[in-house]
């Protein structure tokens, strides 16, 4: 007599080219370490091509050759684990696609100093209020799977680095009913 959903994940962060020289601490879905320009820690890195990551044919034209650059010559990689939730599947994608809600909800949750806004219909910009500010882009909304193109800055408190990173996260969900 009772229906639990729940939404199995998988979500996926692909490169962090690092301008500034921090070997990166970035936590999202999946990153592997090395600098830009430091061939020690890319060699470590198996090379990935995009299709393995993301179905490139089913980006638009013009974000292809970004997210194919993106996870071809990236220096952070980092796949995450699996989770299982429940969760109705029009509510998570609601929270998926609407991170304008998301942030609202979250907001009503604990006091943040996270800024975001839609600039764009797939675009949004955002700030954490303790030095990073991103700038992302869906490149790809399916039920089952998230591509979202993002660029990222973050200063440190006392200004003294500053790096600049590009990410390509990558989220796959799947349903079922228990």
């Amino acid at each position: 007599w009772k229906n639990v959903w729940g939404a199995p994940m998988q979500a996926r962060a692909l490169r962090l080219p690092v301008w500034a020289g921090m070997a990166g601490r970035v936590g999202c879905g999946e990153v592997c370490a090395g600098q830009a320009g430091d061939t020690t820690g890319r060699a470590a890195a198996a090379t990935i091509e995009p299709e393995q990551v993301v179905p490139m044919q089913q980006l638009a034209p013009g974000h292809r050759e970004n997210v194919a650059e993106v996870i071809r010559d990236h220096t952070f990689h980092r796949k995450g684990a699996p989770e299982t939730f429940p969760c109705h599947p029009k509510v998570y994608l609601c929270l998926l696609n609407e991170p304008e809600l998301t942030l609202a909800l979250w907001r009503d949750l604990s006091d943040s100093a996270v800024r975001l806004k839609q600039v764009g219909p797939n675009r949004f910009e955002g700030t954490d209020g303790a030095g990073a500010s991103a700038v992302w882009e869906f490149v790809h909304r399916s039920p089952k799977l998230h591509v979202m193109l993002c660029s990222l800055s973050y200063t440190t408190p006392r200004g003294g680095a500053r790096f600049d990173a590009r990410i390509v996260l990558v989220v796959h969900s799947g349903f079922y009913r228990e």
